[in-house]
């Protein structure tokens, strides 16, 4: 895996400035300043740039184990800290474990446990919304889940490990962390920092202002005037995330520990069950319910759409709206 050259000259440019001093030479012809537009594209490049290098990496991954932590401020100032751990495997026998604990700054506390494989997912929580829970959820139903997450553009559903892992495992579908670092992107305005280290390990800082093309009303709007990444060189991870508003911290996520293509055999893909079974999923109603309202919620989204598209459209050509896998 190689960086491009664009951003390689940003990693090494404070390296230069430590060279010893030369004989003076003919100065050369002044360039024109770049203007702030030319910069701004400048660095929207670098950003691009590193978004693929880390997708590159991440497409070649056989496994990945990481141990992360995410502690944020919550709108009104409630603090909220989350740890764990995460394993994934790709490929033809793709799976995903997950295991959380997080706690609030009024006491709250609760603890996450999920596995998604081939059977399914199994899921184990502690939940303040739906209470204490171990379900197991079929495929067909995860099918429509990962349908409905997709139509509506979430990735928290009910059910779904994303949502009892909190953001952090969000992570299994870009274990390096490009699906993070595009979404601040879209939210940032991010340029390469000079600095090239972190604890001693070379890397890219990123930091910038919130957008300013973003509507003040915006729900996916985020709290912080600004941000800041460290994205590691020796395996292109992001391992340092800071969000800030003023001089306090709103949201941070570092990633402790990262092991690539490692071996993960199949027991370390099963939740703990103490002997106890799973039930369906179908058995705890409040979750269910939830589930329900999801796929339905899709469904109604996915014909306002085609009604929208077909408008114009003579009988012969109009399209059926998309329907949920298990209806098909």
């Amino acid at each position: 895996m190689t960086i491009s050259a664009r951003t390689l000259a940003v990693l090494f440019a404070a390296a230069w400035a430590l060279l010893p001093a030369q004989e003076p030479a003919p100065k050369p012809p002044v360039d024109p300043v770049p203007s702030a537009a030319d910069t701004a594209k400048a660095d929207a490049r670098r950003s691009d740039d590193l978004i693929a290098a880390i997708r590159a990496a991440e497409a070649k991954l056989r496994s990945v184990s990481l141990r992360m932590t995410t502690e944020g401020r919550l709108p009104g100032g409630l603090v909220m800290s989350v740890r764990g751990e995460l394993c994934a495997r790709y490929g033809d026998d793709r799976a995903t474990y997950a295991r959380f604990t997080y706690a609030t700054g009024d006491g709250l506390r609760g603890a996450a446990e999920s596995a998604q494989t081939a059977a399914g997912i199994t899921l184990r929580e502690d939940d303040p919304s739906f209470g204490d829970m171990f379900v197991a959820i079929d495929p067909a139903l995860v099918a429509d889940l990962e349908w409905a997450g997709r139509v509506l553009q979430r990735d928290d559903l009910p059910g779904m490990p994303a949502k009892a892992a909190s953001s952090a495992e969000r992570r299994a579908a870009s274990p390096l962390g490009s699906g993070l670092l595009a979404a601040v992107r879209r939210q940032f305005d991010l340029a390469v920092q000079p600095r090239g280290e972190r604890d001693g390990q070379p890397g890219t800082w990123l930091a910038g202002p919130r957008r300013g093309d973003l509507a003040a009303d915006d729900p996916d709007l985020p709290i912080a005037d600004r941000v800041e990444l460290f994205v590691r060189t020796a395996d292109l991870a992001l391992v340092h995330m800071r969000q800030l508003q003023g001089e306090q911290v709103v949201q941070q996520v570092d990633v402790e520990a990262l092991e690539r293509d490692v071996d993960l055999p199949a027991a370390r893909f099963v939740v703990e069950s103490g002997g106890e079974k799973p039930k369906p999923v179908q058995q705890f109603v409040p979750l269910w319910e939830a589930i329900q309202q999801a796929c339905l919620a899709a469904e109604a989204k996915c014909e306002k759409d085609a009604a929208a598209r077909n408008k114009d459209k003579p009988a012969g050509e109009q399209q059926p709206a998309e329907v949920r896998p298990s209806k098909r």
